[in-house]
């Protein structure tokens, strides 16, 4: 509504951000309380926990990394993640925090994490192309998306909740078995780009379009299907 932007574009003014504005949000509040159980400080405000004492195991995760996490693998929306991330906290919203179960929440950011100490390698490999450089460097949502389907061999999230808390105790405990899905990812991404002209005269163009993660997607389940059997 009209009144509804004029207190953001106010608030905006005066430095207040639309994430700020959701901090206090009840749904906000319920992921505090169940990223908890895996020994997540869910920081839904700013500097939340800048004094607090963590105990063993027990880490930081920002709300914008998980929503932009979750806006790029479970909703594959990776160009919308990483370029537009305020569609976090308004278009993508509802869809993001939608107060349903939360596993795939503690997923997705788990593998973007573990893509990120993968990227800090994988960038420094002899031998990578300049390509593939700039999809570590600015593109690991893209990257984590594919990754994450290839690791998981489903892009859906509704799974039993017991094999949903199994992914998550193994990105916890052993998060190196997805660098394989990232290297794979990321050469799948690669080849995406080149097998297609438009792509690849516009590299960067593709990599903010739709038309990309279409593309992507339709490789991935392509590759994934079953062959036809003979008649």
């Amino acid at each position: 509504t009209l009144a509804s932007r004029i207190v953001l574009t106010t608030n905006n003014q005066n430095r207040i951000s639309t994430r700020d504005l959701k901090a206090n949000d009840a749904v906000q509040q319920d992921m505090q309380r169940r990223f908890g159980s895996y020994n997540l400080l869910y920081e839904h405000k700013i500097n939340q926990y800048a004094t607090a004492t963590l105990s063993a195991g027990q880490r930081i995760v920002s709300n914008e990394d998980v929503g932009q996490a979750f806006l790029a693998i479970a909703l594959k929306k990776p160009g919308d993640a990483r370029r537009r991330k305020y569609k976090v906290w308004t278009d993508n919203y509802q869809d993001i925090f939608s107060g349903n179960s939360v596993e795939p929440h503690v997923i997705c950011l788990l593998l973007y994490q573990a893509g990120n100490t993968w990227a800090r390698v994988a960038r420094r490999e002899s031998g990578i192309t300049e390509l593939q450089r700039k999809l570590i460097n600015n593109w690991l949502l893209l990257i984590a998306r594919i990754a994450a389907f290839l690791w998981r061999g489903d892009d859906s999230f509704g799974q039993p909740t017991a094999t949903l808390q199994g992914q998550i105790t193994t990105l916890q405990t052993t998060p190196t078995v997805v660098n394989p899905h990232f290297d794979s990812g990321l050469h799948r991404l690669e080849a995406i780009i080149n097998a297609n002209p438009d792509f690849g005269n516009d590299v960067d163009g593709a990599l903010k379009s739709a038309l990309l993660e279409t593309a992507i997607t339709r490789s991935l389940h392509a590759a994934s299907a079953p062959a036809a059997s003979g008649s």
